[in-house]
């Protein structure tokens, strides 16, 4: 692919994504305005709309950037859409705080994901396996 289009596109997923990051702080702040309000799709589509954006951004980031989607993060937006009528019944409190372990179980992943393919990457793990010392 062309190295313009491919800085182009990605700078477009990076506005999605930061998109994103400004909805979850608005969702945050109705959430920590009113933690016990009533329950509703409106206060569940507030809160949890910024984590599916950035999402969003993140698996089309990754469509078009590296040519693949990682299965945590499109598992998290399809848990997050499941989950929604459930959370329709939860508190802004609780409905906050799926969102933001949603968001932090696919940071975890990645960053797995990450240092595993750096491991077979990077010459240097190649060679010898580390050496342990006995407890």
């Amino acid at each position: 692919m062309d190295p313009y289009r491919l800085n182009l596109r990605a700078s477009y997923t990076h506005l999605v994504m930061v998109a994103g990051i400004l909805l979850t702080g608005i969702g945050g702040e109705l959430m920590l305005k009113e933690p016990d309000a009533q329950r509703s799709a409106g206060n569940v589509v507030a809160i949890l709309v910024g984590p599916l954006t950035f999402l969003i951004g993140q698996m089309i980031f990754e469509i078009w950037v590296f040519g693949r989607l990682t299965r945590h993060c499109l598992a998290a937006v399809v848990a997050c859409l499941i989950l929604s009528p459930v959370a329709a019944r939860l508190p802004p409190l609780a409905v906050g705080l799926l969102g933001a372990a949603t968001i932090t179980v696919v940071a975890i992943f990645d960053l797995t994901h990450r240092a595993r393919i750096a491991g077979e990457v990077n010459p240097a793990s190649a060679g010898d396996a580390p050496r342990r010392h006995p407890a």
